[in-house]
C-alpha cells in the first residue's frame, strides 16, 4: 500500500504541473484571440475541476485503487478537448508524460485500456482533420506527420502496456522464486530438527549397540581362534584341488589341439567337396550342351534322309524320263527308215538322243546306287546317334544324381564344419575359464595364507576394540547432550 500511495503522490504532482500549463496556456490564448474566451474560460475551469476532484479525492484516502481511474478519465476528457480544439500540431504529446506515469501501478488492463482510449481520440482527432482539410495549425495535411502521430501514440500503448505485464510476470516470477526459497527454508530447518532428533535416537540406540558390539566382540574373538584352525586344514585342501585342476588343464588342451586338427581337416574336405560340386555343374553344363548338339545333328541327319528319298524320287522321275525319251527315240528311228534318204539327218538325231538317253538312264541308275547306299549310312548314323543322345541323358542323369550327392555332402560338411568350431570356441572358454579357477585357486591359497595371519592380528584388533568401545560409549553420550541442544529450534 505504500507503493500505491507513492505512486498517487507522484501522478498528482504531475497532473499539477500539466494542468497548470494547461490552463495558463490557454487564458493566454484567450487573451490573443486565438480562441474564443468563452472556449478558454470553459476549458480552463474544467481543467480545474478535474484537479481539485483529483486532491479531494487523494486526501480522502491517498493510498485508494479508485484513484488511478479517476484522474485518467479526468485527463483523458482534457486531452480529447484540446486534441479537437487546439491549433497546434504536437498537442498529441500531451498524453506521453502522465501515460508514462501510471506504469508504476503495474496494472496491464489499466494500461492497455489507457492507451486504447489516447490512441483513439487521435484516431478520430486525425478524422476530423481529413473532413476540416487542414492540421489544427491552418496548415495542408501531410500524411507522414498523420501516420506519424498515430503510430506514435500506437505503439507507445502497445510498449507500455507490454512493459507493465513483463514487469508483472517478472515479478510473480520473483515471489513465486521468495516463496520457493522460504518453503526450502522452512523445510531445511525442519530437516535439520529431525536430523537433530535422529541423532539423538540413534545416538540412544548407538550406546546399546555399543554394549552388545562388547559382548559380540568376545564371542567373535572366540570365533576367529576357531576360524584360523579352519583355514589351515582349507589350505592343504586347496593345494589338493591345484592338482587336480593342472591335470584337468593339460587334458583340456589337448583336447582343444585335436579340435583344431578337426577344424583344418573339416575345411580342407568341406573346399574339395565344394571343388568336386563346382565340377560336376560344370560337366553337367557341357553335357548339356552336347545333348542339345547331338539333338541338331540329329535334325540335321533326319533332314539329309530326308533329301536322300527325296532324290531318289527325282531319279526315279529322271528314269522314266529317260524310258521315254529311248521309246520317242526308237519311234523316230523307225519313222525315218520309212522315210528313206529324206529321214536319214532325223535318224541320226534319233540315235544320237538314244545315246543320250542310255547314258542318262545308266547315270540315273548310279545316282540311285549312290542314293540308297548315302539313305541307308544315314539311317545307321540316325541310330548310332540315337544312342549316344540316350547314353548322354543317362550320363546327364548320372552326373545330376551326383550333383545332389555333392550339395548334400557339402551341406553335411558345412554343418560338420559349424560343430567343429563350435566345439573349438567351446573348448576355448573351457581353457580360459579353467585358467581362471586356477587362477582364482591360487589367489584363494595366498589369500588363505593372508587370513591365517590375518586372524592374528583380527585377534590383538579384537582385545583393541574391546577398550574403544567403552571410549566411543562415553563419546555417544557427548553427542546425545549435544543434538538435545537442538530441541529449543523447534519450539
Amino acid at each position: 500500500m505504500n507503493h500505491i500511495k507513492k505512486t498517487n503522490t507522484f501522478v498528482l504532482i504531475l497532473l499539477s504541473i500539466i494542468d497548470a500549463i494547461l490552463i495558463g496556456g490557454y487564458l493566454q490564448d484567450a487573451s490573443k484571440g486565438n480562441i474564443t474566451m468563452t472556449f478558454g474560460a470553459s476549458f480552463a475551469a474544467f481543467v480545474a475541476i478535474t484537479l481539485i476532484a483529483d486532491y479531494v479525492l487523494y486526501f480522502i484516502k491517498k493510498d485508494g485503487a479508485a484513484f488511478k481511474f479517476v484522474t485518467i478519465a479526468g485527463y483523458i476528457i482534457v486531452y480529447a478537448l484540446a486534441m479537437f480544439n487546439s491549433k497546434n500540431d504536437l498537442v498529441y504529446t500531451m498524453a506521453f508524460p502522465i501515460y508514462v506515469m501510471y506504469v508504476l501501478y503495474f496494472n496491464t488492463v489499466f494500461m492497455g485500456v489507457a492507451g486504447g482510449c489516447f490512441l483513439f481520440v487521435n484516431i478520430v482527432s486525425v478524422a476530423m482533420y481529413f473532413i476540416r482539410g487542414t492540421m489544427p495549425s491552418g496548415l495542408s495535411i501531410e500524411l507522414s506527420t498523420v501516420l506519424l502521430q498515430v503510430a506514435t501514440i500506437g505503439v507507445t500503448a502497445f510498449t507500455l502496456t507490454w512493459v507493465t505485464y513483463l514487469e508483472n510476470s517478472m515479478k510473480q516470477e520473483q515471489l513465486d522464486n521468495i516463496r520457493a526459497e522460504k518453503d526450502k527454508s522452512e523445510g531445511l530447518l525442519a530437516d535439520v530438527l529431525n536430523l537433530g532428533q535422529a541423532v539423538k535416537d540413534n545416538s540412544n540406540k548407538a550406546g546399546v549397540l555399543i554394549e552388545e558390539l562388547n559382548d559380540a566382540t568376545v564371542t567373535a574373538l572366540d570365533t576367529l581362534r576357531a576360524v584360523a584352525q579352519s583355514n589351515s586344514d582349507n589350505a592343504e585342501n586347496i593345494a589338493n584341488q591345484t592338482v587336480m585342476t593342472g591335470n584337468i588343464q593339460q587334458m583340456i588342451i589337448s583336447a582343444n589341439d585335436n579340435a583344431v586338427v578337426m577344424a583344418t581337416a573339416a575345411g580342407d574336405s568341406l573346399k574339395l567337396v565344394s571343388d568336386g560340386r563346382r565340377v560336376i555343374e560344370e560337366l553337367n553344363e557341357k553335357s548339356t550342351l552336347i545333348s542339345e548338339s547331338n539333338v541338331e545333328t540329329m535334325q540335321s541327319i533326319n533332314n539329309f534322309v530326308e533329301s536322300a528319298v527325296a532324290v531318289k524320287g527325282i531319279t526315279d522321275k529322271i528314269n522314266g524320263i529317260s524310258s521315254q525319251t529311248n521309246l520317242l527315240s526308237l519311234n523316230a528311228s523307225i519313222e525315218s527308215a520309212r522315210a528313206g534318204d529324206a529321214g536319214r539327218g532325223f535318224a541320226v538325231v534319233a540315235d544320237e538322243i538314244r545315246g543320250l538317253a542310255d547314258e542318262t538312264q545308266a547315270l540315273t541308275g548310279e545316282i540311285s546306287g549312290i542314293v540308297q547306299r548315302l539313305e541307308g549310312d544315314a539311317k545307321r548314323a540316325r541310330e548310332i546317334i540315337g544312342g549316344v543322345v540316350e547314353s548322354i541323358e543317362e550320363e546327364k542323369r548320372l552326373i545330376d544324381d551326383s550333383r545332389d550327392t555333392y550339395i548334400q555332402m557339402e551341406s553335411t560338411m558345412n554343418g560338420l564344419y559349424g560343430r567343429v568350431e563350435e566345439i573349438q570356441e567351446q573348448l576355448k572358454q573351457i581353457v580360459a575359464s579353467n585358467n581362471a579357477i586356477v587362477d582364482s585357486i591360487s589367489q584363494l591359497s595366498a589369500s588363505s595364507q593372508e587370513v591365517a595371519a590375518s586372524m592374528d592380528m583380527a585377534v590383538e584388533l579384537s582385545n583393541n576394540n574391546m577398550s574403544k568401545t567403552a571410549e566411543t560409549k562415553g563419546l555417544m553420550q557427548k553427542l546425545v547432550n549435544t543434538a538435545a541442544e537442538l530441541d529449543h529450534y523447534s519450539r
